[in-house]
């Protein structure tokens, strides 16, 4: 409400509160009558005074028409357009802290100026854009609205962000972290699409190893995904033929798999086909692609029934569950990473992560159709896929890890082969953004029984990328178990008053790891005297020989007060600085210590507190058996 104090003492207005409702004096009626009276009240006659000395009526509405009504209205019209105007655009959410359900209600409540009108609203889980439904919209005032949503969420800790945009590029954000335990068994859903044939394109543009392709794909996570995924794979489509794969067919599959695709499951479109640019853009090809070329231009046609790089990436940002990502063995498919690469970073809604695509070619290069019965791409793949992207030796082919066989390995087939300059490219790349990590293949026929997919930070993606290269499997193994760690609160936390070098070592011959926290200040990264006699007893049981053989990850966090980039870099630089002083002042050997910047991303207790702030301010010393 707006009160100008010396302008209604002078007497030349009167205050007015203006509520979503409607505008009241701003006084007691009973407490102030004889003051306003005083001052000619608009609002005030007679009847008051002769109403407000009957008791029974005390704390009663009362409503008299011998005033100026007219003068009264404009001045609440001259109110309420204040606050409309006044009003700042903003979102609260409210969820529930914990669920053993897949799906939860995400509350909203907008507040924002009338004039103002909402474009979208965009949900993030763990720093992926995923699809949501719009349950209900309730308005609460020409100012005000609720909203409820219907989110799912993986298995584990998520950290859920919405953000919502007006039609202007305003947009306002807030973020909240719900715990599920609802730990499903993930379904994998493959759509695999190979044409070899268009109809309305010239002899020389048939393919011919695409649906022979295609199927290769299909087969390999049939025979390798049956243990791991049982009943539970879905491969679409059955066949290859015209019929199946023009545009609209392939959209209606998209569609009704997605409709299919559950929060805990996998997503994998593969596509064998053409790949063209056109004014700058990437289509891939269905088979009733058609296109003619455009009087008096260069490198433009006119394109019917393509799959433009907008489309696609569209379909990809709206499957509904965060472990998902596109393999598209066309020529120029690089141009749709690149698309995708441009769109998350100059979407006014932020940068949309989440998407895992891996493709055939740079957008300069062409995708060699015939090399051992498949596209080089492919057959690189199924290699992969097939056993030796398998580099800790766990049995199971991840999506990290194929992606790394595949930028690595289809350049060397294309050269020392074939001669032929051809370059699988990867999106994200892991080391910029956050990365997924999920289960593909299994390469002995056992039993399958822990799905634990992860989602990698981007110092993560590092770690694991460069563990591959030095063929260190004990250290992709541990970033694994340190990163699975967070899904749950399974971790033994030494509590401050027991650490000791004894108390460590008992602890970890109990749990398989434990967990130390070093406190920091606001805003710091320097270790108080008190947080270093904690280092130097972890130290003592560090060097001792029990714990000789184990691997340390310094993990460094932050509140959530201020930038989240910021808070990465503050994040890091303590677990640097806890990681220095353990090598440097205390003897640790350095090969032994990890130190990764975590952010704001795993609270310990919640930020809306001092305490809890305190509490996340920390550096988290992860000690497990390698």
């Amino acid at each position: 409400p707006y009160n100008d104090t010396a302008l209604v003492e002078s007497g030349d207005y009167e205050a007015i509160e203006v509520y979503q409702d409607g505008a009241h004096p701003s006084y007691d009626l009973a407490a102030d009558l004889l003051t306003a009276k005083s001052k000619g009240s608009l609002f005030l006659d007679d009847t008051f005074s002769d109403l407000l000395k009957n008791p029974a009526l005390q704390g009663k509405i009362l409503y008299t028409t011998d005033f100026d009504e007219q003068k009264f209205l404009e001045i609440a019209a001259l109110g309420i357009k204040w606050v409309e105007e006044s009003t700042e655009f903003s979102v609260k959410m409210s969820v529930v802290d914990e669920t053993v359900l897949e799906y939860i209600d995400v509350n909203l409540e907008l507040q924002h100026r009338p004039t103002l009108k909402l474009d979208k609203v965009i949900f993030f889980v763990n720093e992926s854009a995923i699809a949501s439904d719009l349950d209900s919209v309730k308005m609460l005032s020409r100012i005000s609205e609720q909203r409820k949503y219907r989110l799912g969420l993986p298995y584990g800790k998520n950290k859920v962000v919405v953000k919502v945009m007006s039609d202007t590029g305003e947009q306002v954000e807030t973020e909240a972290f719900v715990l599920s335990r609802y730990k499903a068994k993930p379904a994998l859903h493959l759509v695999a699409i190979g044409i070899n044939e268009y109809p309305y394109m010239p002899p020389s543009s048939q393919l011919v190893n695409a649906v022979n392709d295609a199927d290769f794909v299909k087969n390999i996570f049939k025979e390798r995904g049956e243990k791991i995924f049982s009943d539970h794979m879905v491969i679409e489509p059955y066949s290859l033929s015209f019929s199946d794969t023009t545009k609209e067919s392939i959209e209606g599959l998209i569609e009704r798999i997605k409709g299919k695709v559950k929060p805990n499951d996998y997503f994998l479109l593969y596509v064998a086909s053409h790949g063209l640019i056109n004014d700058g853009g990437y289509y891939f090809t269905p088979s009733d692609f058609k296109y003619s070329l455009e009087p008096n231009k260069i490198n433009s046609a006119i394109i019917e029934n393509g799959f433009g790089d907008d489309q696609i990436s569209d379909y990809l940002i709206n499957i509904p569950t965060i472990f998902r990502m596109a393999i598209l063995d066309t020529c120029h498919a690089g141009k749709e990473v690149e698309h995708i690469k441009e769109r998350l970073s100059t979407a006014s809604i932020g940068k949309e992560n989440g998407v895992s695509v891996l493709s055939a070619a740079k957008s300069t290069q062409l995708a060699l159709d015939g090399y051992e019965g498949h596209g080089l791409f492919t057959y690189v793949l199924g290699q992969g896929l097939n056993g030796l992207a398998d580099y800790n030796g766990d049995n199971i082919v991840d999506s990290i890890e194929i992606a790394k066989y595949v930028q690595d390995n289809v350049t060397v087939a294309s050269r020392s082969k074939m001669q032929f300059e051809q370059d699988a490219v990867v999106m994200p790349n892991p080391v910029n953004h956050y990365s997924r990590r999920f289960e593909l293949t299994q390469l002995k026929p056992k039993a399958f029984t822990n799905f634990q997919p992860n989602i990698f930070t981007p110092r993560e993606s590092e770690i694991y990328i460069n563990a591959i290269d030095q063929n260190n499997a004990k250290l992709m193994n541990g970033i694994i178990m340190n990163n699975t760690r967070h899904k749950s609160d399974e971790t033994h936390l030494i509590q401050d008053n027991k650490i000791s070098s004894e108390e460590i070592t008992k602890a970890l011959s109990r749990f398989k790891n434990v967990d130390i926290n070093i406190l920091f200040k606001s805003d710091r990264d320097q270790i108080d005297a008190s947080e270093r006699r904690k280092l130097e007893s972890i130290a003592q049981a560090l060097k001792g020989a029990e714990l000789s053989g184990k691997g340390v990850f310094i993990e460094g966090h932050t509140d959530s007060v201020g930038e989240a980039e910021y808070n990465a870099a503050l994040s890091q630089r303590r677990a640097d600085a806890v990681t220095q002083m353990l090598s440097i002042d205390f003897g640790v050997d350095a090969q032994r210590l990890i130190a990764l910047g975590m952010g704001e991303d795993y609270p310990a207790a919640t930020n809306d507190s001092p305490v809890g702030r305190s509490r996340n301010r920390r550096v988290s010393v992860f000690i497990y058996d390698q």
